[in-house]
């Protein structure tokens, strides 16, 4: 083939190349479709700024997707870079980050979760550098239904801290022979236990 350097290459029709496209300004159409039988790939160069795909819409600037070379990682971001409003990270390690853009584990949120469904996890592990720690479980139902935290075994034996409609917090076991058991220790002696009967024993 031939090379045209320094000109416009203008098509009102389909433009197609068997090697490589190559352009240092901008390429302009509706549609870029990439085919191969044995794999394409589309690779985007830089040597020291962010390489990335930016997503308009009637001349506003609304995504941005690519490798920002500040933070060598590659990043979603909401608006025209990726620079100071990434909301999806992954760093080079793998670490995954969703409103932070230095992820110190597998997957960090800056922020809060919502979830409809289950967590299932094989240990959940919950840390906070805050003065005042806690895990809050609060029901936006109706006011009547009560506010469980449940230890299941099986869907018959489960050790339940619930604060109930009466607006008292209750600790019990729905299995047929187990109490609820409190220690001052780990040694399981039972300082104030419980019995399902309903009979009580301290120390």
């Amino acid at each position: 083939g031939s090379t045209v350097e320094g000109q416009e290459l203008i098509s009102d029709g389909h433009i197609t190349a068997s090697g490589n496209i190559s352009a240092s300004g901008t390429l302009q159409g509706n549609d870029l479709i990439l085919s191969n039988a044995g794999g394409v790939s589309a690779e985007i160069q830089s040597t020291s700024g962010d390489s990335f795909i930016r997503f308009t819409d009637g001349g506003s600037h609304k995504f941005s997707i690519g490798f920002d070379n500040g933070d060598n990682t590659f990043a979603i971001s909401t608006g025209s870079g990726l620079g100071n409003n990434q909301a999806f990270t992954i760093k080079n390690d793998g670490n995954i980050g969703i409103g932070t853009t230095a992820p110190p584990e597998k997957l960090t949120v800056e922020g809060n979760i919502s979830a409809s469904g289950h967590i299932s996890s094989s240990g959940l592990y919950i840390e906070s550098s805050a003065i005042t720690d806690f895990i809050k479980l609060n029901s936006l139902g109706y006011s009547a239904n009560p506010i469980k935290l449940i230890f299941e075994k099986s869907s018959t034996e489960q050790g339940i801290i619930e604060y109930n409609r009466n607006g008292d917090l209750e600790i019990y076991n729905s299995d047929g022979d187990g109490g609820v058991m409190i220690d001052g220790s780990t040694s399981a002696g039972g300082d104030l236990y419980v019995a399902n009967s309903g009979n009580v024993g301290i120390g």
